[in-house]
């Protein structure tokens, strides 16, 4: 659940953290200030994975993988999906939606810093561990990843 945790660096909002008076928190922002911290980038989905998650929904049997609503696919109050490397947890995925003028699907994330490379391919882990959630809404489901590029704004038509 930590990994979900972000802070205003991560956010994008550090430079607006100042410390010249009091407020909740400030000794616990203080003692992350100098550490590393998360970037945000957004994703770019890549159509092949996705139309193969849309593909599972008309098979009458076998994987099933987690329903992408649409335009925006927010499932949870507090959605957020592992972003990985290698294998390697580098960063979260949220507020995902499909753009028309991007002709496909992107998300905001938090990367770590030292990952985080413009035009990289990582996977984008969706769907629930165990294909099943605590919201009654949630349909059963396979997990699966979705390869996606880091990307900087603004998004323009390309090929993924």
């Amino acid at each position: 659940m930590e990994d979900l945790y972000t802070t205003p660096w991560d956010l994008g909002y550090g430079h607006i953290v100042k410390f010249d008076h009091d407020f909740i928190g400030r000794p616990a922002l203080e003692q992350l200030k100098e550490g590393k911290h998360r970037r945000k980038a957004w994703l770019s989905w890549h159509r092949d994975d996705v139309a193969r998650i849309f593909s599972s929904m008309y098979e009458p049997a076998g994987q099933r993988f987690k329903y992408i609503d649409m335009p925006a696919a927010f499932y949870a109050g507090a959605h957020g999906d592992r972003v990985e490397k290698d294998g390697r947890l580098i960063g979260v995925s949220t507020l995902c939606s499909y753009s028309s003028n991007v002709r496909g699907w992107i998300s905001v994330c938090m990367i770590n810093e030292d990952d985080l490379g413009y035009g990289d391919e990582v996977e984008l882990v969706w769907g629930e561990p165990g294909g099943t959630s605590a919201n009654p809404t949630v349909e059963q489901h396979t997990q699966t990843t979705i390869r996606a590029t880091i990307s900087r704004r603004p998004f323009f038509w390309d090929k993924h």
